[in-house]
């Protein structure tokens, strides 16, 4: 294999390219980060890849501290690093990480097929790629009407996802955040991602995804959460880890007096709100003390 000096220059490129990425999901986020580390396990020297790969990783985990799937990985090769690794056997474990996560995509897919009983009208937010995967695969097999797509502000990542699944043939139909409430009557599943899943408490995802959940609640509809059991971790949601983004995404409020705009990208969904989180493992059913199937 051809082999390189990595430059600070170089890794720095690669963590300011995807901690600048404010757009997409956690699997998307930890696929441009796979596609990298294959780079680096690739060409840069043995010596140094320890080090590299250890340095990639925390700085990214940094920037986006609330996706918990490039924490599973950044564990995963942390093991192998600790105890010994040749560049194939490195290189063989990103590409299985890369490999299951399709598989766990699919897996998820096949069990919310089995819940939904007809076709059906869904309603969502924000660009999630397990979801968009998950919602091609049932319009594949004749599972959807027509899908409801909130456009997400302030950076509008929905729209991405509007565009992707009508780019499948799925009739789609744009909103804002603020009609979620009154479109909410006219679907019969309202389905979302994670980044994050606590266990006792309920999931992390950006933020309108809780105002789709007491919608849902209120109108009798299933809300689903479709995410991969890698997002799960042991630690207690703290509100003050939610940190805030840039103001000028909400207003560019310049030197207008007593107006200062408010940013935040993730809130907690309750699990009192959540009708089953699938899994590529199982269903968990929050509301059935913990009933899994």
């Amino acid at each position: 294999m051809p082999q390189k000096k990595f430059t600070a220059t170089d890794i720095h490129g690669i963590i300011s390219d995807i901690c600048n990425d404010r757009t997409s999901g956690s699997r998307e986020i930890v696929r441009h980060t796979i596609d990298q580390l294959k780079i680096v396990v690739k060409t840069a020297p043995v010596t140094e890849l320890r080090k590299i790969v250890q340095y990639l990783l925390d700085e990214i985990i940094k920037c986006h501290p609330n996706m918990e799937i490039i924490r599973s990985l950044r564990d995963e090769l942390k093991m192998v690093l600790s105890i010994g690794f040749t560049r194939e056997s490195l290189y063989s474990l990103v590409e299985n990480f890369d490999r299951m996560m399709r598989d766990d995509v699919l897996s998820i897919s096949r069990r919310l097929y089995e819940l939904v009983e007809k076709p059906s009208v869904f309603i969502t937010l924000t660009m999630s790629e397990t979801v968009h995967q998950v919602l091609k695969f049932l319009a594949d097999r004749d599972k959807i009407t027509k899908v409801i797509v909130a456009e997400s502000r302030p950076r509008r990542e929905g729209v991405i996802l509007a565009r992707l699944l009508s780019e499948s043939n799925i009739r789609v139909e744009l909103i804002v955040d603020a009609a979620i409430d009154f479109f909410i009557s006219e679907a019969d599943i309202a389905i979302i991602g994670a980044d994050r899943i606590y266990r006792y408490e309920g999931v992390l995802n950006k933020i309108g995804s809780r105002m789709l959940g007491i919608s849902s609640l209120e109108k009798g509809i299933p809300f689903y959460v479709v995410a991969e059991t890698r997002k799960y971790t042991g630690s207690k949601f703290k509100r003050s880890e939610i940190k805030e983004q840039p103001e000028t995404e909400v207003l560019d409020a310049g030197n207008i007096s007593n107006l200062k705009p408010r940013n935040v990208y993730f809130e907690l969904v309750e699990n009192r709100l959540i009708t089953a989180i699938i899994t590529e493992d199982g269903i968990l059913y929050p509301n059935k003390n913990g009933g899994r199937e």
